[in-house]
């Protein structure tokens, strides 16, 4: 923006009686280039004194703070309309007018600027006032400290010279609204709006200013900060590895977009993530569930989760139409979940679901083999609707839904999680989560030899690491190897005795 070293100066001007600014930038070769804020006071009015203020507010912004000359526009304008100018050497405290277009271009890109907003608690919607557990305003203000100080760059080619970070991550946020789906969209905002933006807001760093030290830094903080629900200890390093995933994605876009160099997060590796230890049901604790959900309101929906290893919005998503009677399969198409008012209120019906067509990825399309068995049992139950849709009218079930309530309502995602529990509990069996359902499918296939791949797509995995996760309850290679070992050792003349004594 200041094209050589020069300290800004600046004057005032009479225009149209009214008082604006003038601000002296120079270029890369010392030529003075001005550019003007109109304050909006009018001369008639005692202001030329508050006028006189707001100059000097908008020259130490400028050079003492490091601000963006747009952030300085907006804040002046505000300061006018307030009739009060901070007192100078102290943080400005200043943020750009709610509610208005321009307030989205910037808010808060100063160290100092943000901690005296995040002490009046007026930091937008990012979780940036001071309900937000995760913001230790005296800790971060310590790393800012210690870290470089944002660069002024003499000739800018790259967009993100000029564009603040907070900016670009609250418009990379708002695209991605069309670009996936409602509850993924939920995890990225929560990470976004209450850990990554926040914390960054009191840096006042642009786009390209941001380096892998402070990720680094950034990330250490979030293993020390409180934690987001306000529960005492620290959060794993599974939480953190969802941070580095929206951040990187958000800030690999930039990069694609070439508005970036390169992506700082590149180069940065997070803590290796915690080891999942999933829950699961053997055969036998299977077969007594399903003994105690018969009759019980979700007895449908969870027999079908623990047949075909769906998650909760898959087996809910099961409609009549879904069976294939003629080729023994079942397709997954369909899917039925908890909207979240913030994020679904357009989609979602009267009782707060979400339907779609739609299903967690590509590879969660898919159509299962339905053994003879359990076809008769999705006869039953598709003729049974077919004779209450004749009994009671067109309006039962119109959607064909297989998981109804005898009144022909689809069953809510809720009341199948909470019936799970009250079976298990019932059963005498481990309380567990209704997931875990799916995890004991994946259990059971692995543990009778079924091919990882295979499993892959049973489950409807986007990827094969999700899959790999199960592999270590396949043991029949290493007993091979161990027996191999054990042959090998005794072939040179030792063995083990009945009483276990080598001999």
């Amino acid at each position: 923006m200041n094209g050589c070293q020069k300290e800004l100066t600046g004057n005032l001007q009479v225009k149209r009686d009214k008082y604006a600014i003038n601000i002296n930038f120079y270029d890369e070769n010392g030529d003075r280039k001005p550019k003007q804020i109109n304050t909006g006071l009018s001369v008639k009015g005692y202001n030329k004194r508050l006028a006189e203020d707001l100059r000097d507010l908008a020259l130490h912004m400028l050079n003492n703070e490091n601000a963006d000359y747009e952030y300085v526009k907006l804040a002046v304008k505000k300061q006018a309309k307030v009739g009060d100018v901070p007192e100078l050497g102290r943080p400005t405290g200043i943020v750009p007018m709610d509610d208005s277009a321009e307030a989205e271009i910037r808010r808060s890109t100063t160290a100092e600027t943000a901690i005296a907003v995040y002490a009046s608690g007026d930091g937008g919607n990012e979780g940036s006032s001071n309900d937000n557990p995760f913001i230790v305003p005296e800790m971060i203000m310590k790393i800012v400290g210690e870290t470089p100080k944002p660069k002024v760059y003499r000739k800018s080619e790259w967009i993100g010279d000029k564009l603040p970070l907070v900016t670009y991550l609250r418009n990379w946020m708002d695209g991605q609204k069309h670009h996936v789906e409602h509850n993924t969209y939920a995890s990225y905002d929560t990470q976004m709006s209450l850990r990554i933006i926040p914390f960054f807001n009191f840096f006042g760093l642009a786009l390209s200013d941001l380096s892998h030290f402070h990720v680094k830094r950034f990330y250490q903080y979030i293993l020390e900060a409180p934690r987001l629900d306000g529960k005492s200890g620290n959060v794993s390093n599974t939480t953190l590895h969802r941070v580095h995933s929206v951040f990187h994605k958000a800030l690999n876009n930039a990069f694609t977009d070439e508005y970036i160099v390169s992506n700082p997060l590149a180069k940065v590796s997070p803590p290796r993530e915690n080891d999942f230890h999933p829950n699961y049901y053997s055969a036998q604790q299977i077969s007594t569930f399903i003994k105690y959900a018969k009759g019980d309101i979700a007895e449908i929906p969870l027999v079908l989760s623990f047949f075909f290893g769906t998650r909760r919005s898959e087996t809910l998503g099961l409609k009549e139409s879904s069976v294939d009677f003629h080729t023994n399969v079942i397709h997954i198409t369909h899917t039925v979940t908890v909207g979240q008012r913030k994020y679904d209120l357009a989609i979602m019906d009267e009782r707060g679901l979400v339907k779609k067509d739609r299903t967690k990825s590509k590879k969660s399309y898919r159509s299962l083999p339905v053994p003879e068995v359990f076809m008769a049992f999705l006869r039953k139950l598709v003729q049974q609707n077919i004779d209450a849709r004749k009994a009671f009218g067109p309006g039962w079930n119109p959607e064909g839904y297989l998981c109804v309530t005898k009144d022909g309502k689809l069953i809510h995602p809720n009341t199948m999680s909470k019936h799970f529990k009250i079976i298990c509990a019932k059963a005498g069996l481990p309380v567990n989560r209704l997931h875990d359902a799916r995890h004991s499918v994946a259990s059971l296939m692995i543990q009778n030899g079924t091919d990882i791949y295979v499993i892959k797509e049973y489950l409807g995995h986007a990827d094969i690491q999700t899959t790999t996760r199960y592999s270590h309850l396949r043991t029949e290679h290493l007993a091979v190897s161990a027996n191999l070992v054990q042959r090998l050792i005794t072939s040179e003349g030792i063995s083990l005795s009945q009483e276990g004594v080598w001999v």
